[in-house]
C-alpha cells in the first residue's frame, strides 16, 4: 500500500510493503517484503531495506546509508 499523500517515486515496492503518508521514496531506493515505512520519512537513492523492517516516523536514510536488514528503527519519543 502506497499512500496517495506519499511521494513515492519507485515503482519497485513490494504489494505486502507500506508507504504512509508524507514520505519521499527516490527511484533508486531497494525496499523489501514486508516493510512498514511510517510517516514523514525520507528514502534517497542507493539506500537498500531488507525484508520485514519498519523504519518509524521522521527518519532520514540519505545515499550514504549503507543497507538496513531486519532492524526495527524506534523513535526515542516512542
Amino acid at each position: 500500500m502506497i499512500h496517495p499523500l506519499s511521494d513515492c517515486k519507485n515503482n519497485h515496492i513490494p504489494e505486502s510493503t507500506n508507504i504512509w503518508q508524507y514520505c519521499v521514496v527516490l527511484p533508486d531506493a531497494r525496499i523489501g517484503e514486508n516493510c512498514n515505512i511510517c510517516s514523514h520519512c525520507l528514502i534517497e537513492n542507493k539506500v537498500k531495506i531488507g525484508d520485514n523492517c519498519t523504519i518509524k516516523r521522521r527518519r532520514k536514510y540519505r545515499e550514504s546509508t549503507e543497507k538496513i536488514q531486519k532492524k526495527i528503527r524506534k523513535d526515542r519519543r516512542d
